[in-house]
C-alpha cells in the first residue's frame, strides 16, 4: 500500500477536458432535408474529430511533437483523444486526456471548433462541385435552347406558312366558283338538249314548203302582160306560188343554235370538271403539305418550349446551388466548450492505495497459507524417508 501510494503520489497527472458538438439539421429549407434522423448514421461523424489530418494540425499549432510530449498525430488520437455519441442523442462527446489541464480544455475546443470548420469546408466544396456541375447543365441547356430556337426558326422559313395558306384559299376560291361554273353549265346543258328535243319535235310538224296563191294584180308586171293577153280579165286571174317554209327555216335555225349551245356547254363542262379535278389534286396536296409543315412546326416548338423549360429548371438549380446543398446537409455546432479541468483523472490514489492493500493482503494470506502448507509437510517428509531405510536394511 505504501509503494502504491508513493507511486501514484509521485506519477504525472493526467486531466481529462471533455466538450460537445451538436450534430442539427439545416435551417434552409427544412423540407428538404431528411424528414426524420436516422441515429445508426450519426457515428459516421466522428471521424470529423478522429482523423489524423485534424489531429497533425492540433499537434503543430500546440506544439506537441517535441519534448516533453513527442507526440506523433496518431499516438495523439490513440492516448489522448475518445469520440463517441452519446446514446439516443445528436451529439459527440470528445474527450481530451492530457497532462496539462489547460493544454486538455485548450484541445478538446480546437478539436470541436475544427471538426466545425471541417464541416464547413466540405460544404463549401460541395457548394463548388455543385455549381459547376449545374453550371455545365445549364450551359448545355442553353446550348440546347440556341439549337432548338434556330430549328424552329429554319423551319418556319422553310415552310412559308403564309405564302402556301395564300395560295390554298385561292385553290379553294378557284374549286368553289368552278363548282359553280359546273352546276351552271349542267344546268344550261340540260335546257339546251331540252330545247334542241322541243325544236327537233315542233321542227319534224312543219313542212317544208308552203303554197302562197296570190292575185295578178299585186304584180304590176303580170297586171301588164295579162292586158296585153286578155284585156278585161284581170280581176279574175290568179297566181300560185311554192316557197320554203319560213317557220321551218326558224325552227332550223334555232334547233342548230340550241345544238351548238348544247356542244358549247359538254365541251365547258368537260374543261371545267378537267379544271376541277386539277384544283382538287392540287389543293388536296398542299393541304396536305400545309399539315405536314405545321406539325414539323408544332413539334419544332414543342422542342423549344421543352428546351426553354429545361434552361429554366437548370438556371434555377444553378441559382439555388449553395442553398440545396445546406439543405441536404447537417451542421455541427460545438456546444458547452470544455473548461479547466481541476482534478485529474488519473492516478487515482485512494483506488491504486486500496487495491494495493486489498493485494497485498492476498499474497500475504497466500504466503502464510503456503508457508504452513510447508512446515506440515516436513515431518511427514522425515517419516517416509525412515520407514524407507528401514525397509532398505530388512531386505
Amino acid at each position: 500500500m505504501l509503494v502504491a501510494l508513493v507511486v501514484s503520489w509521485m506519477s504525472p497527472k493526467t486531466y481529462r477536458a471533455t466538450t460537445y458538438v451538436l450534430i442539427s439539421e439545416s435551417k434552409v429549407n427544412p423540407d428538404m432535408s431528411h424528414p426524420e434522423w436516422d441515429y445508426s448514421f450519426l457515428p459516421t461523424y466522428i471521424e470529423f474529430v478522429s482523423n489524423d489530418a485534424l489531429a497533425a494540425e492540433a499537434v503543430k499549432h500546440f506544439r506537441l511533437e517535441g519534448k516533453p510530449y513527442n507526440l506523433t498525430p496518431h499516438r495523439f488520437l490513440q492516448q489522448s483523444v475518445d469520440a463517441q455519441v452519446v446514446k439516443n442523442t445528436r451529439l459527440i462527446e470528445i474527450d481530451v486526456d492530457f497532462r496539462d489541464a489547460h493544454l486538455a480544455a485548450d484541445l478538446a475546443n480546437y478539436l470541436a471548433n475544427g471538426a466545425a470548420q471541417l464541416n464547413s469546408q466540405i460544404n463549401a466544396v460541395d457548394t463548388v462541385n455543385t455549381q459547376q456541375f449545374l453550371k455545365a447543365r445549364l450551359d448545355q441547356a442553353s446550348a440546347r435552347l440556341t439549337e432548338t430556337r434556330a430549328k424552329s426558326l429554319e423551319v418556319e422559313q422553310h415552310a412559308q406558312i403564309e405564302d402556301r395558306e395564300r395560295q390554298l384559299k385561292i385553290l379553294l376560291d378557284q374549286k368553289e366558283s368552278v363548282s359553280r361554273q359546273i352546276e351552271d353549265l349542267r344546268s344550261a346543258l340540260a335546257q339546251n338538249k331540252q330545247r334542241s328535243t322541243s325544236l327537233a319535235e315542233s321542227l319534224s310538224a312543219q313542212p317544208r314548203t308552203v303554197q302562197l296563191k296570190k292575185s295578178i294584180d299585186s304584180d304590176r308586171f303580170l297586171e301588164r302582160a295579162t292586158q296585153a293577153l286578155a284585156p278585161g280579165d284581170q280581176g279574175l286571174l290568179s297566181a300560185t306560188e311554192e316557197t320554203v317554209n319560213p317557220t321551218r327555216q326558224e325552227l332550223d335555225r334555232e334547233l342548230a343554235d340550241s345544238r351548238a349551245n348544247a356542244a358549247a356547254d359538254e365541251a365547258g363542262l368537260s374543261l371545267a370538271t378537267s379544271s376541277l379535278a386539277k384544283t382538287d389534286r392540287d389543293a388536296g396536296n398542299l393541304a396536305a403539305e400545309l399539315a405536314q409543315l405545321r406539325g414539323a412546326i408544332n413539334d419544332a416548338q414543342e422542342n423549344v418550349k421543352v428546351a426553354q423549360d429545361g434552361y429554366e429548371t437548370a438556371a434555377r438549380d444553378y441559382r439555388n446551388a449553395s442553398v440545396t446543398v445546406t439543405a441536404k446537409s447537417q451542421d455541427l455546432k460545438p456546444v458547452s466548450p470544455a473548461i479547466v479541468p481541476e482534478n485529474p483523472i488519473r492516478p487515482r490514489i485512494l483506488l491504486n492505495t486500496l487495491a494495493a492493500g486489498l493485494l497485498g493482503l492476498v499474497l500475504c494470506a497466500g504466503l502464510a497459507f503456503a508457508i504452513d502448507s510447508a512446515r506440515r509437510g516436513e515431518p511427514e517428509r522425515l517419516r517416509v524417508v525412515e520407514r524407507e531405510a528401514a525397509g532398505g536394511r530388512y531386505s
